[in-house]
């Protein structure tokens, strides 16, 4: 069931259906599917990710209908986004849209549930501390809910009476609000993805052992998406190191004469930049001056 998307703008993308996520400036959700695999999810499409085999452009694009469709029906599309995903330990996969949860069993669809709980999460994490033990967690804005381990179908319909509502800053100070995305890798990392930005964290040490220096940030382009370099020779960018440039700068507005002059946008009056989260644009510039001396 391979579906090829084409899609000819190579702009950095921000509308629902991208069809490249080496151009995306943001991931929906991320699936890890205890088999080998790891997908991502962005609009109506999943690719996957940390393969060092392949990259998520427009001819591995997969429609998200295709696999998981509640109404077991192709002519009846179920369509992104998907805001958060998980598969358990018992192989059932469930797909988070709004404030409905979708199971299945594989690619059969066994049911779904309403959770009142929430209108809708930003991402859902599982960790797995030992063969027999794992923590799942829901993030939503600057809250997080810890559900402990259940050994049959999670009935979330229950969320809202059993498991209580606790703020991120608990787990750190630095802790990022606003998650897009977060999974466990299969090196035991706990994965944290915000925009184009992810950090990565030790399993063994989430939630109770985090240090400041695990927060730092870095692109998710080489790493998680395994985009090449020469993808980005074929776009309007040139290069990825134009790429980097080009998203930073359109992020924050910057005019579009200072876009393609890394040394101008060094040196841009960083009192604009005053804010205190670890998201700001004066970690973007350091962070801009760092990769271009690097890469």
């Amino acid at each position: 069931m391979q579906n090829v998307v084409k899609d000819n703008d190579l702009t950095i993308c921000r509308h629902k259906n991208c069809h490249s996520l080496c151009v995306t400036d943001s991931i929906d959700s991320v699936l890890n599917y205890r088999n080998g695999s790891i997908y991502a999810f962005k609009g109506n499409f999943f690719w996957p990710i940390l393969d060092t085999s392949v990259s998520p452009t427009e001819q591995t694009a997969k429609k998200i209908s295709d696999y998981w469709n509640p109404n077991n029906n192709s002519k009846s599309l179920f369509l992104g986004p998907i805001d958060a995903a998980l598969k358990d330990d018992n192989g059932f996969t469930y797909l988070f849209k709004l404030n409905t949860v979708y199971t299945f069993k594989e690619f059969e669809f066994i049911g779904s549930q309403k959770v009142d709980a929430f209108k809708s999460i930003d991402s859902i994490l599982m960790t797995n501390f030992s063969k027999d033990y794992h923590m799942v967690y829901i993030f939503k804005d600057n809250n997080y809910w810890q559900i402990f381990p259940i050994y049959k179908m999670y009935n979330w319909t229950e969320m809202g009476d059993i498991y209580q509502k606790m703020n991120v800053k608990r787990i750190h100070r630095s802790f990022p609000v606003n998650i897009d995305a977060t999974f466990e890798d299969n090196d035991n990392n706990v994965i944290l993805i915000s925009g184009e930005n992810y950090m990565k964290i030790e399993s063994n040490k989430f939630t109770t052992a985090i240090q400041e220096s695990d927060f730092e940030m870095k692109f998710i382009y080489k790493d998680i998406l395994n985009c090449k370099k020469s993808f980005y020779n074929q776009t309007i960018y040139r290069n990825y190191d134009q790429f980097i440039v080009s998203l930073i700068t359109e992020k924050f507005g910057f005019p579009k004469q200072l876009r393609n002059e890394p040394l101008a946008v060094q040196c841009v009056d960083n009192q604009s930049a005053k804010q205190t989260n670890n998201w700001s644009k004066t970690l973007y510039y350091e962070r801009l001056i760092i990769h271009l001396s690097t890469n």
